[in-house]
């Protein structure tokens, strides 16, 4: 009863500021949006959005060769092949509100590859603090190196060295935080976890798919900026307000795909680089370049789980 009851306020709050988070984005959007270049449209570069979007589709394909690397921790290594499949596939339900549509996806499809439900259950917690870390230390470096002051100068440094620091504590503490986890699903009661035993070089190789995973992102975010016009706005910058968007629409729970939050703290950071129309602009780009990307992807997991079927 305990956990149910801390998890409905919790859950209450990221509804609300999610609802505050698009009211506040959409009341942006109208305020600024008449100050855009009305040849804006006749000069956009779609030769660079459609670089954007390849380039967003094929980075995602490193995530499933991480996880599988987290599930080799556990002794459960599938085909690569059919863990893609079944990562593309489970990563659209991200859109269903509750923010946890992806992480149950994947837990329920596989069953079908014969995975270990507890093993799945314990990667995915350490996918979510590790990609987190991964993400927190290259918006910090990133926004260090453009001269962006986001934190001050004295905290800077220790705030960094801790999120490097539990990036790799992260696995000491699994079984306890996968634990409270299954605690707080009564879908997953009863699960067992297995044993979790990651090896440095492949836990180094998993954060660097993951950091490469945030660089990638904010290379996107760059070439629509430059594809809608703006004058070469500096890419690491463009990184750091990615990056740190993404992070707080990722852990705001009940966020769908972090609707809202993500396009405001995006929008917001871009607004400090360059004007606020084409900021407005890149955030409005930005959510349906990925959101196409997220369909493609799904498509192609579906296409590709057929043909590992047949």
């Amino acid at each position: 009863m305990g956990h149910e009851n801390m998890r409905q306020p919790v859950r209450v709050f990221g509804f609300l500021l999610t609802a505050a988070a698009i009211v506040f984005f959409v009341v942006f959007i109208r305020r600024e949006w008449h100050g855009l270049d009305p040849e804006v449209w006749s000069n956009l570069q779609w030769p660079l959005l459609g670089a954007g979007l390849l380039i967003y589709v094929g980075h995602i394909f490193l995530h499933p060769v991480a996880w599988r690397m987290l599930l080799g921790f556990t002794g459960n290594a599938p085909a690569l092949r059919p863990a893609t499949a079944l990562f593309l596939e489970s990563q659209f339900a991200k859109y269903v509100p509750g923010n946890i549509a992806q992480h149950l996806s994947r837990v329920f499809l596989s069953r079908k590859l014969g995975l270990p439900t507890g093993a799945v259950v314990l990667t995915l917690v350490v996918e979510a603090a590790w990609a987190s870390a991964a993400g927190a230390v290259i918006a910090l470096l990133a926004a260090g190196a453009a001269g962006l002051d986001i934190l001050p100068p004295g905290i800077r440094l220790p705030i960094l060295g801790t999120g490097i620091l539990a990036a790799f504590l992260v696995p000491i503490a699994l079984p306890r935080l996968a634990g409270v986890l299954i605690a707080r699903m009564p879908q997953l009661k009863g699960v067992r976890l297995p044993d979790f035993r990651p090896t440095v070089p492949k836990t180094m190789a998993c954060m660097a798919i993951y950091a490469a995973s945030f660089l990638v992102l904010g290379v996107v975010t760059w070439l629509i900026a430059i594809a809608i016009g703006s004058e070469s706005p500096p890419v690491l910058a463009v990184t750091a307000c990615a990056v740190t968007s993404w992070l707080a629409g990722f852990l705001t729970p009940g966020s769908p795909a972090g609707a809202g939050i993500r396009d405001t703290v995006l929008v917001l950071g871009l607004a400090t680089i360059i004007p606020a129309p084409e900021a407005a602009l890149v955030a409005i780009l930005h959510r349906l370049l990925t959101a196409l990307g997220d369909l493609i992807l799904f498509l192609i997991g579906k296409q590709m789980a057929g043909g590992a079927s047949s």
